[in-house]
């Protein structure tokens, strides 16, 4: 540019020094001429005069070959510096508005070059969650540069770009100068490497089977929270369970079924804790589950959950002689006990008597039984009480449409009052155990009909039911239980896919006659460790409701999006009503947004309450 401006500037002196001595000729031109007249008939002065005109026309013709070959020689470096400057140089004025640009702003940005200057700088950087940090930068009148990497922005198709931005203020103070670099790629490379770097650390810590921890993410894991027990004054209690009888399943299923069933006893129990909590492998058939901020009692309703969760992992129609238990040995650990085997010694003897006193069974640390070993008089009376339903109440949890949080229905969920058996997972666990299952189902489906009959504003009306009891009473027998409650709102039953027992086809009919009645029907818990295709295609429900671990860990992992994505595409393609089950936190919900769901249920939304 500084050469540039110096052969220009030679040009105009040199063009005004012959304008000048043209003027000056122009003001002596009648003495100019005597003198040609006077000397003019000497030979020698015409010889002088042609001479001397040559020259001039020579040295006029190399000055001007000299400034031509600068000045292209100027072009040409300015086109060489265009084409291999891939940064987007800016210049602002002091209102933020673009007064020049180049040509890289294009293939950055995406916009032209020459229809943005006057617009300002920050729309057409598309400045996304570092905006603020941008506006700070220039409403701060100390500060004179600003570097950011790297820098969020979005191009004019509304693709996502990361750039470093260099700005420079001027020290006029009359504008700024912005350079814009494209490090998407360096970007790109850097979170690949990342994501690789946690993988490889994953692979080292998790269990390849399961997908649980291993004996080492374990012991970082027992580490780490004692010293934060040891810091914040909690318990720590952990759970050493083991698959009973795993060697006969080995046996009957093959060790391909074995791994299958070792994985679904995995993800039972992964849904049963808390997310806080940590459950790892130790063994071919044991795991280890540590809990935090969770006293012995805490521990050993938690077992309770598990035990149940195990007992319902589903095995093939052909293998009616095998049942899947666990044994467990529960344990508060000391302080300054954290590794592995300090863990087993605790617990490894409650787990033995667990297995002496006839398996499938919890056992804590001193031999003090937990109390669904009752006694048959005590076990009598539960039974009886929930036979009468007088223990049964429901709590409303409303399912929301995502967008403007409008409540559009309520799931009815029943819970009791007997001690110890608050939770479902637990009361219907007891019911399945004592064979009353179906009794106690109708029981709380009757409390929930009754319930929903109170309800204030116009909405559906979601009520679970089992799977079995829909096929052990008749329609009209289910009819006659709905119809005369006198509901405003549609009824929606809703059973889990997780609790079909054999093939769907046996509930075709039912579910026809049901829908054919008016009843909405919805099949819960899509996509929970089995295939939900042949589920939706036979029983054509109108309502789908996608498991919590479709969505889980949505909001940083990418193959849970596509996972979630392509379930998506799947139901919108058979054109059934979706709802997003389990949403817990603010994030999940604008992600979910950006892929097209519409309505949701979950403790970030509502959380239920009683009636």
């Amino acid at each position: 540019m500084k050469n540039k401006e110096s052969l220009y500037l030679s040009f105009l002196v040199t063009i005004t020094i012959i304008f000048s001595i043209f003027c000056i000729s122009l003001n002596y031109l009648s003495e100019i001429f005597h003198f040609f007249q006077t000397y003019a008939r000497y030979a020698q002065f015409k010889i002088y005069t042609n001479f001397l005109f040559v020259f001039i026309t020579v040295l006029l013709w190399v000055v001007y070959g000299y400034w031509r070959k600068a000045t292209l020689r100027e072009q040409e470096l300015e086109l060489i510096i265009g084409t291999i400057n891939y940064d987007a140089l800016i210049v602002t004025d002091s209102q933020n508005k673009i007064t020049k640009t180049n040509e890289s702003i294009e293939r950055i940005l995406g916009y032209n070059p020459q229809r943005i200057h006057g617009k300002k700088i920050q729309a057409i950087l598309g400045l996304d969650y570092d905006g603020l940090l941008f506006e700070q930068f220039y409403e701060d009148k100390n500060r004179k540069r600003f570097v950011k990497d790297p820098l969020k922005c979005k191009k004019k198709n509304g693709e996502i770009v990361y750039t470093e931005l260099i700005i420079e203020k001027m020290s006029t103070g009359k504008g700024s100068v912005v350079l814009v670099r494209d490090i998407s790629e360096r970007v790109a490379n850097e979170n690949s490497l990342k994501q690789l770097n946690e993988k490889l650390a994953d692979q080292v810590r998790i269990d390849d089977l399961t997908g649980a921890f291993n004996r080492r993410g374990l012991e970082e894991r027992l580490l780490l929270e004692h010293d934060r027990a040891k810091r914040d004054y909690f318990d720590i209690s952990v759970l050493l369970i083991d698959i009973d009888n795993f060697k006969q399943i080995n046996e009957h299923l093959g060790h391909g079924g074995g791994d299958a069933v070792l994985k679904d006893v995995s993800n039972r129990i992964t849904r049963v804790i808390r997310s806080t909590d940590t459950i790892g492998r130790i063994g071919s058939n044991e795991f280890l589950v540590v809990l935090p901020s969770a006293s012995l009692s805490a521990a050993m309703m938690v077992a309770e959950k598990i035990r149940l969760a195990v007992a319902s992992c589903p095995l093939p129609p052909s293998q009616k002689q095998l049942q899947i238990s666990a044994s467990m040995g529960v344990a508060t650990v000391p302080q300054g006990q954290f590794s592995i085997e300090e863990i087993l010694a605790l617990t490894r003897r409650p787990l033995q008597r667990s297995k002496e006193l006839g398996k499938n069974r919890i056992t804590q640390a001193g031999n003090e039984f937990y109390k669904h070993d009752r006694s048959s008089a005590e076990k009598a009376r539960v039974v009886n009480q929930m036979l009468e339903g007088e223990c049964f109440y429901p709590v409303a949890q409303p399912i929301i449409r995502l967008k403007d949080k409008k409540i559009i229905g309520c799931e009815l969920l029943s819970r009791c009052t007997i001690e110890d058996l608050e939770d479902p997972y637990i009361f219907f666990g007891f019911a399945l155990e004592n064979d009353i299952l179906t009794s106690v189902d109708i029981q709380c489906l009757k409390k929930c009909l009754k319930s929903s009959s109170r309800l204030k504003k116009p909405m559906t009306c979601h009520i679970n039911i089992y799977p079995s009891t829909l096929l052990s009473m008749s329609v009209d027998a289910l009819l006659k239980l709905i119809n005369p409650m006198d509901i405003p709102y549609p009824v929606c039953l809703e059973f889990s896919e997780r609790q079909l027992v054999g093939s769907p086809e046996s509930l075709q009919e039912p579910v026809k006659e049901l829908k054919k009645a008016g009843v909405l029907i919805a099949l819960d818990d899509v996509g929970f460790g089995r295939s939900s295709l042949e589920t939706l295609i036979s029983l054509e429900p109108d309502i789908v409701k996608i498991d919590r671990l479709y969505i889980e860990g949505i909001v940083t992992d990418d193959v849970k999006r596509r996972s979630f994505q392509r379930m998506v595409s799947m139901l919108n393609g058979i054109d059934v009503q979706q709802i997003i089950e389990g949403i817990e936190t603010k994030e999940e919900i604008e992600i979910l947004l950006e892929m097209g769901a519409e309505f949701g249920q979950g403790y970030s939304l509502a959380k239920p309450k009683k009636t």
